[in-house]
């Protein structure tokens, strides 16, 4: 008899031994956070359920090494991908997680409750965006970049760009990512909806401040210094739009590729419309490139030089008194 959440997994399932596979999920849904709200215990079942194809689409990708190597997972959450990369792939892992809170060495405490015991999950906090991260050059073999670069706010190359220098030379990182051109998205525009997330009052970066479409991530990780192995787009949670709309945006699509002459659309429309990017990225030699590609960033170095001409002799924001002075 299947668990009830294998129907959540799809066919990447299969991929995985069974019995690794479903005492990786069991084990992540009898253990419990120091004081957990209950809302979120109550829920465990419906987040695995939303959120495993994904990270099973994500760690199946994770290289499966002859020795133990070391892992960097990005965001780690809740620790659902946690517990399946630590049963599903021999790695080690390094937790990071940035929820706004003081930046070093943290720890989660997590009880499980068949057998009452505990156990400690460390962590580093620190902004992927702004900070260097607190590795060595080459550290790690690979990384899990899970649903972070959707919430940068500014600087999404210097993230990617301290990925390159702490993995090691032929290292992979894993990216998974929302997908801008998902179906979805066009029903909802076609519909007359927006796209865009709401605002979150307590962290600016907790919403999408900017999605990707396939190529621009594609682009953008090969302008760092990574060679993209794998891409793909996939449907990896039960959408909310009726099945007779996205038939009609899929048509709609087709019937826009086949009329590009005169729309001036690129072939192949309806490829890549899946709800999730996932891509397999290995690190170039070299050092990363961590200027601002053109095709990403509006202008790059024009706003320092004009912020520079506003303020007359240096004056900054932060120092309004200089020029009375």
């Amino acid at each position: 008899m299947q668990p009830d959440w294998w129907s959540a997994a799809g066919p990447l399932a299969e991929r995985f031994p069974r019995e690794a596979l479903t005492g990786a999920v069991d084990d992540w849904l009898h253990h419990r956070l120091d004081n957990e709200p209950e809302p979120l215990t109550q829920a465990r079942p419906q987040y695995v359920a939303h959120h495993l194809a994904r990270s099973l689409a994500a760690v199946a990708l994770l290289p499966e090494l002859p020795q133990r190597g070391r892992l960097l997972e990005l965001g780690s959450g809740l620790y659902l991908m946690s517990f399946l990369a630590a049963r599903l792939r021999n790695l080690e892992i390094e937790h990071v997680q940035y929820w706004g809170r003081e930046r070093g060495q943290h720890r989660s405490r997590l009880t499980d409750a068949r057998s009452g015991r505990t156990r400690e999950i460390p962590f580093r906090e620190f902004n992927a965006e702004e900070d260097a991260f607190p590795y060595a050059d080459g550290r790690f073999d690979a990384i899990l970049n899970c649903d972070t670069i959707e919430h940068m706010l500014c600087d999404p190359v210097r993230m990617l760009a301290q990925c390159h220098r702490v993995l090691r030379p032929g290292g992979v990182m894993v990216v998974t990512t929302p997908n801008l051109l998902r179906l979805d998205n066009v029903v909802r525009l076609l519909q007359g909806h927006t796209i865009l997330d709401k605002y979150v009052r307590q962290s600016a970066s907790a919403r999408h401040p900017r999605e990707y479409t396939p190529d621009e991530l594609k682009q953008l990780l090969e302008w760092v210094g990574f060679d993209v192995l794998q891409a793909e787009t996939l449907d990896v949670t039960r959408s909310t739009v009726p099945r007779s709309a996205r038939r009609l945006a899929a048509a709609g699509l087709w019937l826009f590729d086949r009329a590009r002459r005169f729309t001036g659309g690129r072939p192949g429309l309806r490829a890549g419309r899946g709800e999730q990017i996932v891509m397999l990225a290995r690190r170039r030699p070299g050092p990363a490139c961590q200027q601002a590609p053109d095709f990403l960033y509006e202008a790059p170095g024009l706003g320092d030089a004009l912020i520079a001409a506003l303020y007359a002799e240096g004056e900054t924001p932060a120092d309004p008194e200089r020029k009375a002075a």
